[in-house]
């Protein structure tokens, strides 16, 4: 499978695999008004073994996770602020504090900054929770 961001647009697109060398036409799925996306990545932020969407507004302090279903469909956007107001290089998944959940990182290039979203509890309740920790110079 592969997402992509647009520029000026107001959704993700995935072209879903076949599994024999081909792919779907691509499937949009909205992501609100936040003029375009610099980045966009995968992982599963809710413990159900199911990808799950990372994207990020250009020159907005937030990152939007849309939650997969399994079936080609992707929930609603979830909206984790993180401070950073700059133009975003890199959001990274993985589990930075060893509880066993997807955490999110997000670096800021105009403020030469990290800023780290942990998830607190998916692995226990299958929702996604993100808090925000501090900004690393």
């Amino acid at each position: 499978d592969v997402a992509v961001s647009y520029s000026g647009g107001n959704s993700i697109g995935v072209l879903f695999g076949y599994g024999n060398g081909t792919m779907s036409s691509v499937a949009k799925f909205p992501t609100g008004n936040r003029t375009y996306y610099t980045r966009i990545t995968a992982g599963d932020f809710n413990n159900d073994g199911i990808s799950d969407i990372v994207v990020n507004p250009t020159s907005r302090s937030v990152v939007l996770v849309l939650v997969g279903y399994g079936d080609g469909n992707f929930d609603t956007q979830l909206v984790f602020s993180t401070g950073l107001i700059g133009s975003y290089a890199w959001v990274v998944p993985a589990d930075f504090n060893n509880d066993g959940c997807q955490d999110i990182l997000a670096s800021d290039d105009t403020a030469g900054a990290v800023f780290v979203l942990l998830n607190i509890c998916a692995c226990r309740t299958n929702s996604t929770i993100l808090t925000t920790t501090s900004m690393y110079p």
